[in-house]
């Protein structure tokens, strides 16, 4: 009968054992699940950045294609402006020319009544 004890005590000692393997694999497990899973969440953190970081430079480069068509424009409407005020300047130098004719024939016209 000692003999049957000693052999399921030595069972008993092995299942014993191999339950503590057991709870020791399941722990590590959970300590890699934990970690995964803090990796996940982290790498989940970064991508939220990144795509904040991607959502702000296409904000920017938005607004930077708004400036170049601005300054485009800006660009076509002085070289028009330029173009007015050279066409108003030559226009101003005709007017200036047509009344020193004007005051020229004037001033003859004068001379000439004044000769009569």
């Amino acid at each position: 009968m000692e003999c049957a004890f000693k052999e399921e005590a030595t069972k008993l000692k092995s299942q014993l054992e191999e339950g503590n393997k057991v709870r020791k694999l399941l722990k590590d497990k959970e300590n890699q699940c934990q970690k995964l899973q803090n990796e996940v969440t982290s790498l989940r953190k970064e991508v939220n950045e990144r795509s904040t970081s991607i959502k702000k430079l296409r904000d920017r480069s938005s607004y930077y294609e708004s400036l170049k068509d601005t300054i485009l424009s800006l660009e076509e409407d002085l070289e028009e402006s330029k173009k007015q005020n050279k066409d108003l300047l030559q226009a101003i130098e005709k007017q200036e020319n047509e009344a020193i004719i004007l005051k020229s024939q004037l001033e003859c016209a004068f001379t000439i009544r004044q000769m009569q």
